[in-house]
């Protein structure tokens, strides 16, 4: 049962990404309404790395209408410039991940879920 539900989620995720993808202004409010940004970071939380690129992908799209997708999106980019960046990158990066965090502490789970912690010490 574990595992088929992982299944529905992973598909319904797809699904909110393909939505997302069309980058109609009407559906992407609707996306917004109806949480799809709180439904990300749960995913960016709790989902696993494959499922991350499709989270990221709906709030690249979601950025567009929702404030607060637009900061996890920054938050998330940050993290993935830390991690693979060089220093002068990187030391940007961390700052903006620093003051999201201070902006708005909820965002902390999904930072540390997405390895920011280890990503800063490399």
């Amino acid at each position: 049962p574990g595992e088929k539900m992982k299944t529905l989620e992973r598909d319904s995720l797809a699904a909110l990404s393909k939505k997302a993808s069309t980058g109609h202004m009407g559906t992407l409010k609707a996306l917004s309404n109806a949480g799809a940004s709180l439904a990300m970071k749960k995913v960016l939380i709790n989902g696993e790395p494959r499922d991350h690129a499709h989270a990221k992908s709906v709030l690249e799209e979601l950025q567009k209408v929702d404030v607060e997708a637009k900061k996890l999106l920054n938050l998330v980019s940050s993290i993935d410039t830390v991690k693979s960046a060089r220093a002068a990158e990187c030391f940007k990066a961390v700052q903006s991940i620093r003051q999201l965090l201070a902006e708005d502490a909820s965002k902390l789970q999904v930072a540390s879920r997405l390895g920011a912690c280890e990503a800063s010490l490399d």
